[in-house]
């Protein structure tokens, strides 16, 4: 970038208005894919059961567990574990299954966002329809997300934003599965969104002024290339000199 100065001056300070940046920091995750899983567990439970699991219950396993006559999970979609419930025989009809984690210390985020990936199944015609739903409960309140699984007989991925009231020291995540039809669930995850300002002391070292003091043309290299960049330029005095 090459700046022309109608004057001759010293420059005394240049701001960079760069755009806020957002990291990642992942506080829960459960893919299913190390077993014994611990941290999601059926009422009473120790460990998920692996494989198809009694009626009514939640189990780790993949397509070749869930997988029926009935119902495709469909294992080019999603060939790792899940938590499902089973389609086959002897379970059908209505069975729900209600599995929840140990309290989440989530007090230390600046924002969350839930992430996972589901199927629901609309072909085992027993008359009622695929249960996936998944609460959040602080206690206090409760936020729960369902209409938004909104595909049948598909794997899908979902992202949402949580509400500022899970930001809490203890929340419950509960998962609801089942209805009669084929739900899994998998590569659940809780995210940390966290919004960095870049300062001018962190741009101290990614920006080049030269010659200084500046006669009539100012060179600025910036070693990180933003496209948002607004900035001003002062000499000693204050005086505004050049301005985006």
């Amino acid at each position: 970038m090459k700046i022309k100065l109608q004057t001759i001056a010293v420059i005394a300070m240049l701001w960079l208005q760069l755009p806020t940046l957002k990291s990642q920091s992942l506080l829960f995750h459960e893919d299913f894919e190390i077993s014994p899983v611990t941290s999601i567990l059926n009422s009473g439970e120790t460990q998920l059961t692996e494989g198809p699991s009694p009626c009514g219950k939640g189990s780790r396993g993949n397509t070749a567990d869930f997988n029926s006559t009935n119902v495709e999970f469909q294992n080019s979609q999603n060939s790792s574990y899940f938590l499902g419930v089973n389609p086959e025989f002897p379970c059908g009809g209505f069975y729900n299954a209600s599995l929840t984690t140990d309290s989440l210390n989530l007090s230390a985020a600046d924002s969350l966002k839930f992430k996972c990936h589901y199927f629901k199944s609309t072909t085992l015609g027993w008359g009622g329809s695929a249960i996936l739903n998944i609460v959040f409960d602080n206690g206090t309140t409760n936020f729960t997300i369902e209409s938004e699984f909104s595909t049948n007989d598909n794997w899908d991925s979902l992202e949402i934003a949580l509400p500022n009231s899970m930001i809490d020291p203890s929340v419950l995540m509960t998962i609801n599965l089942g209805g009669g039809e084929g739900v899994g669930i998998d590569d659940i995850k809780i995210i940390n969104i966290i919004a960095t300002n870049i300062n001018q002391h962190n741009l101290t070292n990614n920006i080049k002024l030269y010659p200084v003091p500046v006669n009539n043309l100012l060179h600025i290299e910036l070693r990180n290339t933003h496209s948002n960049i607004n900035y001003t330029i002062m000499d000693l005095y204050g005086n505004v000199i050049e301005k985006k």
